[in-house]
Parts: structure tokens; C-alpha cells; sequence
């Protein structure tokens, strides 16, 4: 199961997610017609080949432009 994170509309959400993947985090957006308007969310892929200091990273550059 991937995490998911509930934030804002549509756009902010494509937005959040362009804005994370030019630091090299791939996070895909979830957006109306999926969802609610204001309920979009970001889908984050993990996996066991992560380190702690690249989930660290994402969680602040998630933090920082939220």
C-alpha cells in the first residue's frame, strides 16, 4: 500500500507534484474526477530500496512547500 497525503485542489496538486519531481521525488497526483475537488491527494511510491536520508528528504521537501 503506497501513502497517501490530502492536500488542497487540483491544480496545487499538479503543481506540488511538478514541484517535487524537479527535486527527484516522483509523486503522482490523485485529482477530480478521481476525487473530491478538494479532497486531491499525492500518491508516494516507496520501496525497501530507499534509505532513511532519501525518505527524510521527501518528507521536508514535502513539509517545505506545504
Amino acid at each position: 500500500m503506497s501513502p497517501i497525503a490530502i492536500i488542497g485542489v487540483g491544480d496545487c496538486a499538479t503543481r506540488l507534484s511538478n514541484s517535487l519531481l524537479a527535486d527527484g521525488i516522483n509523486v503522482q497526483p490523485i485529482i477530480h474526477p478521481a476525487v473530491e475537488e478538494k479532497a486531491t491527494r499525492r500518491r508516494f511510491f516507496l520501496s525497501a530500496n530507499r534509505t532513511p536520508e532519501q525518505l527524510r528528504h521527501a518528507a521536508q521537501a514535502l513539509a517545505d512547500r506545504i
